[in-house]
């Protein structure tokens, strides 16, 4: 008998910013998906889908269990996948900041929940689902040290973006550290100063006047709203140099 099939889900965005299309590509590399899939595969085939990435026919996906990761921008276009899988006998689980601060409005489109950061309460959900006790919500209770996962499964599928990690100050997690000025995963050859000072040079070239208008030339989208955004970004520059210090 071969493994169930867990289908793990990056929704996109409902439009872009300026156009009415569904956004389909993505510029910045998530991990969370191929970390929760790191920890499943010992125990199920595992696949992961990211509508950033391309288009997905979701009505032509079968699986046995499906999860889905929210972000605010992507809560409605998420909850649509759910409710198409859940017409069709699949539970699905809903995970993600959305779903952190949301959870009430999430769980009448999920089965179950995962609150909080998953390395914990993942688990104890795969563990649930395969004994046929799958409940309405798994709460992660405490931070992970990190130490120890798995490596991320990135081959699975093309995945990308970044790793939506951190909570609530009041409850415990720490969303509040993903402002660009604090680093959730410290690298180990780095030391704090070479972390720092690269943060600040890459910043400055990143955000330098030429930059700005080789982005602006080479997009496809709304060339005076990449300039005005980038430019906010270089005028706060002296804001994150600081902070990035604290």
């Amino acid at each position: 008998m071969g493994k169930p099939k867990l289908v793990l889900i990056h929704p996109a965005p409902d439009k872009d910013r300026l156009i009415s299309r569904r956004r389909t590509k993505s510029s910045v590399a998530q991990l969370n998906l191929p970390i929760l899939a790191a920890h499943a595969d010992d125990r199920f085939d595992v696949c992961i889908l990211d509508e950033n990435v391309e288009e997905i026919e979701f009505g032509a996906v079968s699986a046995d269990l499906a999860g889905i990761s929210l972000m605010t921008s992507t809560a409605l276009r998420g909850y649509e996948i759910a409710d198409d899988f859940r017409k069709r006998g699949i539970p699905v689980v809903l995970g993600g900041m959305h779903v952190f601060f949301m959870p009430d409005e999430a769980l009448t489109h999920a089965d179950a929940l995962v609150v909080g950061e998953g390395e914990y309460a993942w688990n104890d959900l795969l563990d649930d689902f395969l004994a046929g006790r799958l409940k309405k919500s798994y709460r992660a209770e405490r931070l992970h040290d990190l130490k120890g996962l798995p490596r991320p499964r990135s081959r699975i599928r093309a995945v990308r973006r970044r790793h939506p990690r951190g909570g609530d100050q009041d409850s415990g997690f720490l969303w509040s550290r993903y402002d660009a000025n604090h680093v959730v995963i410290r690298p180990a050859g780095m030391s704090k100063k070479e972390l720092t000072e690269g943060y600040i040079r890459t910043y400055r070239d990143f955000y330098s006047m030429r930059s700005i208008f080789r982005r602006a030339l080479a997009t496809r989208r709304d060339k005076v709203h990449t300039v005005v955004m980038n430019l906010g970004r270089k005028l706060n520059a002296r804001y994150f140099e600081e902070g990035c210090r604290l």
